[in-house]
């Protein structure tokens, strides 16, 4: 239970699998410069935008899952919580990273294949 509560006292991961959830079910229908997955490469046209939206939504939620299971096993594992919350945010900045290096490949293999 102390797992639990100290997951929700630092909320970084759970705020980004709200966030997360909500582009996968309430995507952006049109391009624009403030919701959504925007990247030079995403915004080129209507197909690379609804491509990237869905597959960012949808690789960020497996991410922040994982993360969130990481964090809980760092709170159940480590006793020093300001340990755990730097490790998090280490694993949680890493796994953007990789998702928007993931998404940007597979925009490059969609633009490739046109």
């Amino acid at each position: 239970m102390e797992t639990l509560y100290s997951v929700i006292k630092d909320p970084v991961v759970l705020i980004s699998l709200l966030v997360l959830m909500i582009f996968k079910f309430f995507p952006p229908k049109s391009i624009n410069s403030w919701y959504g997955y925007r990247t030079p490469s995403s915004m080129k046209n209507s197909h690379t935008w609804h491509f990237a939206q869905k597959y960012s939504a949808n690789k960020g939620l497996q991410l922040m899952i994982i993360t969130l299971t990481i964090q809980l096993i760092f709170y159940s594992v480590l006793s020093d919580k300001s340990n755990v919350r730097l490790l998090t945010l280490c694993v949680w900045l890493l796994l953007i990273g990789f998702l928007i290096f993931k998404t940007e490949r597979k925009l490059k293999r969609l633009k490739d294949t046109e």
